[in-house]
């Protein structure tokens, strides 16, 4: 069965940056050059103006490419690519995805910090949510299983 993955740019490219950034980050603690920040391969057109120009920092993560292909992989049973392909695809956008939030963390004001947080909360305090729908429904589910 013939490939339908690929190694996407955005993936290739922001991966390449980190390798450079990687060898200036060391050059630099032996007195070589400043450090540069992590940042994404941005085409000058799509950098943004600041890193808290919160929509303009996408375009350095932008994982359609990779999704678009993804799909293409598992949409038909009849017509799917191969378990490598689904490998390989879903790691570059899982990849591409958590450096997006690691950028995206990294830059966060302690207002949008504190904002993230308290809707967090909220969600963690409602009665479907993570600790007496998830947590709690899970070990009730457990001892009522056992019993059976």
């Amino acid at each position: 069965m013939p490939s339908k993955g690929k190694i996407h740019d955005v993936f290739q490219n922001d991966i390449q940056q980190l390798t450079t950034q990687a060898g200036q980050q060391a050059d630099m603690i032996r007195g070589k050059g400043t450090r540069p920040w992590n940042d994404p391969k941005w085409s000058d057109a799509s950098k943004p103006k600041s890193p808290l120009d919160i929509p303009g920092i996408t375009d350095g993560f932008n994982r359609d490419q990779i999704d678009t292909n993804y799909g293409q992989l598992i949409q038909s049973g009849s017509d799917a690519g191969t378990v490598g392909d689904v490998i390989c695809v879903k790691t570059q956008g899982d990849y591409i995805a958590e450096m997006e939030r690691g950028y995206r963390a990294r830059h966060a004001t302690p207002v949008r910090c504190i904002g993230h947080a308290m809707a967090r909360r909220k969600g963690h305090s409602m009665t479907n949510g993570v600790f007496q729908g998830g947590v709690l429904k899970h070990v009730q589910d457990a001892l009522k299983g056992g019993q059976s």
